[in-house]
């Protein structure tokens, strides 16, 4: 009784105890497993004690290496001490994943036809026809293009004279050209010589060309602005109105004049003696 009423106050955990943290995985990369294991607190304790799971299966980074090397060209002089050109391939393997390309130059010379020339034969080889040019350095705007040409093999001659190469300039299309925008213009005389008015600045984009974008960011191209002048003096608005006052004052006198000249007339009309003949 007294060994169950320990146990249960201690607090005696039955069966496994936690898991263990996981064990460094085995493989850097390219598929490896880890393991972690648990502890029996008190019997029974069913199940494995420990646990395995897949790590690091991403592939592993793969160097790239040389191919061997490609028979050689021909002899670039028929005599006098000439080269040839042997090439290799970074492909065995290709580098992939991350791998490094392989070291070293891809191309090795060796030399050849070291013989001196007859001089009775001293001659200069002939070019081949220019091949066609090559595509623009550049998509849009001015560029360079390269064309080239073979020096023909022949017994007893050198070398050819010249290059064996040509550029030129070439243009596919004109670059676009964003528009940019102008500085704002200093502010524009005010509306009004008196009063309260408006003045304005301006500005413009400026240089697009062949479908370049428009001027960002975008915004007004023009602002403006409230203007004080000196309060308006009084008699420019008296000056205003005086034509009118004086019409009107030259109608009403005209008016006036007339209506006086009429009723005299009908007056004197009416006083005129009256003549009677007798017979």
């Amino acid at each position: 009784m007294f060994k169950i009423f320990f146990i249960l106050l201690v607090g005696v955990q039955c069966g496994w105890n936690v898991w263990g943290p996981w064990l460094p995985c085995s493989r850097q990369c390219g598929g490896g497993q880890q393991s972690r294991l648990r502890t029996c607190a008190s019997e029974p304790c069913p199940g494995p004690d420990n646990q395995k799971r897949m790590c690091n299966v991403q592939p592993c980074p793969v160097d790239g290496g040389w191919s061997g090397y490609t028979p050689a060209s021909l002899c670039t002089l028929t005599c006098g001490g000439g080269t040839r050109i042997m090439r290799r391939i970074c492909n065995a393997p290709t580098p992939r994943y991350g791998g490094k390309y392989c070291l070293g130059l891809p191309t090795k010379t060796q030399p050849c036809n070291s013989f001196a020339c007859p001089i009775d034969t001293l001659k200069y080889r002939e070019w081949s026809a220019w091949e066609p040019w090559g595509t623009c350095s550049s998509p849009c705007g001015p560029g360079v293009r390269r064309r080239v040409r073979t020096c023909k093999p022949m017994v007893g001659a050198v070398f050819c004279p010249g290059l064996n190469f040509q550029t030129g300039p070439c243009e596919l299309k004109p670059c676009p050209v964003h528009g940019v925008w102008s500085p704002w213009s200093a502010w524009g005389a005010c509306s009004v010589t008196c009063g309260v008015g408006k003045k304005y600045m301006t500005r413009q984009c400026l240089n697009r060309l062949h479908g370049g974008n428009p001027c960002l960011p975008r915004g007004d191209t023009m602002r403006e602005a409230v203007c004080y002048k000196p309060k308006c003096p009084k008699g420019l608005l008296d000056a205003a109105v005086a034509p009118s006052s004086n019409l009107q004052t030259g109608v009403v006198g005209i008016g006036a004049v007339l209506g006086v000249a009429i009723v005299g007339a009908l007056l004197v009309w009416r006083r005129r003696p009256t003549h009677t003949i007798e017979l």
